[in-house]
């Protein structure tokens, strides 16, 4: 595997890269987990030019044989079939602006066996043979021409049908006032992206301060605006690989893959000035308070959520327009406001 892109950033992060492998007889479409994950970590690329990575370089992750505990036909390296191809950018925990630009990604080898290919000539020859004797036959026939054309246009419904089934399903994922993800559609991006749950992942809670006191004066109208604006100025501050959440009512809450708890508290404090420096309906001055905390090793998704939550109401109580974090073993006074 060849990758060309080129590097710009601070300090001297780390480089991984997954593959995904749908792994028959363990891999279910709808279950992220079960794709057998490959990685190779500390990859040394250049800071513009060409990287070649020998396929023998990776190995099953760790991780993910202590999750899935797979039996030992599954437990080992096997790339012949990958469904998606990952490559993560680790800052060491350092704060600071990482960009890889990928140019291109190319995979060098035989495609396919010779005997093979010319077993498939052979074979398509002798297809072709029989399908011309069965067109020549079909076309004697009427009925059966009647009879296919139903089943084109039948085909064609279907596969109209599916279309709209599938964006009724991303609808349904999708907040409708603000465009950000609901409950739904965060479910559905932690099962079928691995990279969201990897450590180190933080997660940060947001409420906005003394919403109701905007629907009960200026009405539901308003509180509308407020809210389609005060998404778009969060998900224009947050990078591509986050995930932005509507969590009900005022609560948002944003899922940050690859960052650390001193890392989300940093982008929590960026994202609280910048509401400070908008414009907001009908003059209305709008903060938030935040509540970070950081994912570790075997805990569940719901434990890291429960601890943003909980700084969240910390940050509230002690005065709102602020920023809590949870550091275990260290006590952590509230950012003052701005």
């Amino acid at each position: 595997m060849t990758i060309d892109g080129h590097y710009s950033g601070t300090g001297n992060p780390d480089f991984s890269m997954a593959l995904a492998q749908v792994e028959k007889g363990l891999t279910r479409l709808d279950q992220w987990e079960t794709f057998k994950v490959h990685q190779v970590d500390k990859l040394d690329l250049p800071a513009d030019g060409e990287l070649r990575i020998p396929l023998k370089w990776f190995a099953v992750a760790p991780w993910w044989k202590d999750m899935v505990k797979p039996s030992m036909e599954h437990a080992a390296v096997n790339v012949d079939n990958i469904a998606r191809v990952e490559l993560l950018i680790r800052g060491d925990g350092k704060d600071g602006v990482h960009v890889f630009t990928l140019r291109r990604l190319q995979l060098h080898g035989k495609v396919i066996a010779l005997n093979t290919l010319l077993m498939g000539l052979v074979s398509a020859w002798v297809l072709c043979a029989v399908g011309w004797l069965v067109a020549v036959t079909l076309s004697l026939r009427t009925e059966l021409k009647d009879r296919e054309a139903a089943i084109a246009l039948l085909k064609e419904v279907n596969k109209a049908l599916e279309l709209e089934a599938r964006d009724l399903a991303g609808q349904a994922h999708i907040d409708p006032l603000t465009g950000a993800l609901n409950r739904q559609g965060l479910r559905a991006a932690l099962m079928s992206t691995s990279s969201l749950l990897a450590d180190p992942m933080a997660v940060i809670f947001i409420d906005i301060d003394h919403f109701k006191s905007i629907n009960d004066t200026h009405g539901h109208d308003v509180g509308d605006d407020v809210l389609r604006k005060f998404a778009s100025v969060i998900a224009s501050g947050i990078r591509s690989s986050d995930r932005l959440v509507r969590w009900g009512g005022e609560e948002f809450l944003i899922v940050c893959p690859v960052t650390n708890v001193h890392q989300g508290r940093t982008l929590a404090e960026n994202l609280r000035r910048r509401l400070h420096q908008q414009a907001w309906p009908v003059g209305l001055r709008v903060t938030a308070s935040f509540g970070v905390a950081q994912h570790h090793e075997r805990d569940a998704v719901g434990v890291v959520i429960k601890h943003a939550d909980e700084e969240l109401y910390r940050a509230k109580r002690g005065g709102r327009d602020r920023v809590c974090a949870h550091i275990p073993d260290e006590t952590t006074a509230p950012a003052e406001a701005a």
